[in-house]
């Protein structure tokens, strides 16, 4: 594993790479997981229907809603593609993400009629159902991790580099600041344009965070290693909020490990 310094220096470098590793060793694994994505999508939008729209889900309007989904779906991609070039996969699948998200507050909120509530739903279907799996994966990292502090930092990498350069934007924050600075997001340009800029705050950087690493410590990491449950990365601000950009910190209160 690099050490602490060098993870820095490569977050803050600006040198994502143009390809990223899912396409440059399986070039044709990302249009599989895609249709795989969107399968899923439209089984979990399904599943969400009772709760998002009760009503309609007892009117037996399911396959009305599910129809309107995908004709708000296909309108959105077609909006928003050009954003970004059509060769770049990693840039084409951010956008379908976001587009799914729209797509589903877009089709549900006629019958839902609850903004902040659908948003939170969303939310937990992009994502934060599963996070306590996810923040046992993380836990267990920490566990046995030589550097706690390193592995947030690589997290933050991994995370760059996942977003790439169409459609954000990336501030130089100091080589000692352990942190990643968006000032410009692809997602939430585009729910800004549909006049929805808080669904931001379901999807991008602000459900990675919590996914992976949640507000508290895992209590098991507590009792097998306390200096790794201290590492948290923690988003610390928000373009979803109304804020100037999105602030991603690996924060933690040992300096042991650094």
């Amino acid at each position: 594993m690099r050490s602490a310094t060098q993870l820095r220096r490569s977050l803050h470098s600006g040198a994502t790479p143009e390809v990223h590793w899912l396409d440059a060793r399986f070039p044709r694994l990302r249009v599989w997981l895609e249709s795989q994505a969107h399968r899923a999508w439209l089984r979990s939008v399904a599943a969400l229907l009772p709760r998002a729209a009760p009503q309609a889900a007892l009117a037996g309007q399911q396959q009305l809603i599910l129809s309107a989904l995908e004709l708000q779906y296909a309108r959105l991609l077609a909006a928003h593609s050009p954003r970004v070039p059509a060769d770049d996969a990693r840039a084409q699948g951010h956008v379908s993400a976001a587009c799914r998200v729209l797509a589903t507050h877009l089709a549900l909120l006629p019958f839902s009629r609850d903004s902040e509530a659908l948003t939170a739903l969303i939310r937990e279907q992009a994502g934060m159902a599963s996070s306590p799996l996810l923040r046992f994966i993380t836990a267990s990292a920490l566990v046995f991790a030589p550097r706690p502090h390193a592995l947030g930092l690589a997290t933050l990498r991994a995370l760059r580099a996942d977003y790439g350069q169409a459609g954000f934007q990336f501030a130089a924050a100091g080589e000692e600041q352990d942190s990643l600075v968006i000032t410009r997001c692809l997602y939430w340009e585009i729910f800004k344009e549909e006049g929805l800029p808080g669904l931001a705050c379901a999807t991008c950087c602000s459900l990675d965070s919590a996914s992976w690493f949640g507000a508290r410590p895992s209590a098991v990491l507590k009792v097998l290693r306390p200096s790794a449950a201290a590492v948290r990365v923690r988003l610390d601000s928000s373009l979803a909020k109304g804020e100037g950009a999105c602030l991603l910190r690996v924060v933690s209160s040992t300096e042991t490990d650094r």
